[in-house]
C-alpha cells in the first residue's frame, strides 16, 4: 500500500515539473515502485499462502499485474495526453488504488487474515499439513 501511495506525490511533483523531467520522474518512479511492491507481494504470498496454494496464486495475480500493465501501455499509446495532464491522471489513478488497498486493509485487519481466521490465498496448516515436509518413501 506505501508503494501506491507513494504514487500520488510523486505523481503530484511530475505534474508540477511538466515536460520531459515530469516524465522521467514517473517512468524512474513507477518502475521503482512497481519493483518495491512485487516484493512486499511476494513476501506476504511466501508468509501467508498454503504451500499448495502458492504456484496458482503467484500465476493469478502476475496475469493481473501483466494486464494492467499492458491496459496502461495500450491508453497512453492510443490516448494523445499532455505531460501534466497524464500526471493528474496517474495521481488519481494512485489515489485510487491507494483508497482501495487501504479499504482492504481494514477489511482483513492487522494480521492480513479474513475475520474467520483463514488467510486470502488458503491457511497454512500445521508442519504435519504441509506438504513440503511430508516424509518420502523409505526415509
Amino acid at each position: 500500500m506505501a508503494a501506491v501511495a507513494t504514487a500520488v506525490p510523486l505523481a503530484a511533483l511530475a505534474g508540477w515539473l511538466g515536460g520531459l523531467a515530469g516524465l522521467v520522474l514517473i517512468a524512474a518512479g513507477t518502475g521503482l515502485l512497481a519493483g518495491v511492491a512485487r516484493v512486499a507481494f511476494d513476501a506476504f504470498v511466501q508468509a501467508q499462502w498454503a504451500p499448495s496454494e502458492r504456484g496458482p496464486g503467484y500465476a493469478r495475480y502476475e496475469a493481473v499485474l501483466q494486464g494492467g500493465w499492458l491496459v496502461g501501455a495500450a491508453l497512453g499509446a492510443m490516448v494523445p495526453l499532455g505531460p501534466r495532464l497524464a500526471a493528474v491522471l496517474l495521481g488519481l489513478l494512485a489515489g485510487a488504488g491507494a483508497l482501495g488497498a487501504w479499504r482492504a486493509g481494514r477489511r482483513l485487519g492487522p494480521t492480513g487474515r479474513r475475520p474467520d481466521g483463514s488467510a486470502p490465498g488458503g491457511d497454512r496448516g500445521s508442519d504435519g499439513d504441509r506438504e513440503d515436509l511430508a516424509e518420502t518413501p523409505g526415509g
